[in-house]
């Protein structure tokens, strides 16, 4: 029996792009078939990551954290946050992936429990939130169990040109996220 890996969580650097790139367009084809197109989930999406990625990390954006949990040196998840992006709704979740060979570990509450240090950190105002496509049941299933509510129903505008329904799921502030994420990895924060 193979120990459990050894996780640790720091914030991206510019180096970190191809890495991210390269898990962001592996998740969306695990994870979104059916919710868009095969010809576009099986063309060069790497690419397009790649570029997404090299120019979020090179010139971010004020209140952009994207932290990574590696494991050895592979990356094993990582999760993009958009500090005070809405007045109403707050701090926005982007992106949250773990890799295939690390899911079911614990790593993407840990990283969600970084997302509401983080904001804490920062003093950023009001919640967290971030969208879920609404076919993609384990990632609902996944936010629900740390504690975020399903606020509201909206459309996602894919970039294959599709549309898919999408939820709002949200946090009324760090520190519920943070408790919510606790309680699913069991540290209390």
């Amino acid at each position: 029996m193979n120990p459990a890996p050894t996780i640790a969580l720091r914030e991206a650097t510019a180096a970190d792009a191809a890495a991210l790139a390269g898990l962001h367009a592996q998740s969306w084809r695990g994870f979104y078939r059916g919710m868009m197109s095969d010809a576009y989930l099986d063309g060069d999406i790497g690419a397009e990551r790649a570029a997404f990625w090299a120019n979020a990390l090179a010139s971010p954006p004020p209140g952009q954290a994207v932290i990574v949990a590696e494991s050895d040196g592979a990356l094993a998840g990582f999760v993009h946050l958009h500090a005070d992006h809405d007045p109403t709704w707050g701090s926005y979740v982007h992106a949250l992936h773990v890799a295939a060979a690390f899911q079911g570990r614990g790593i993407g509450a840990r990283l969600m429990d970084a997302v509401g240090e983080w904001c804490e950190r920062h003093g950023t105002r009001g919640g967290v939130w971030l969208w879920v496509l609404e076919p993609n049941a384990p990632a609902r299933a996944f936010y629900e169990r740390i504690g975020a509510r399903n606020a509201e129903r909206d459309v996602w505008e894919a970039p294959d040109g599709g549309r898919v329904p999408k939820f709002r799921y949200a946090w009324p502030s760090p520190q519920a996220l943070r408790a919510g994420a606790g309680q699913a990895t069991g540290t209390p924060t």
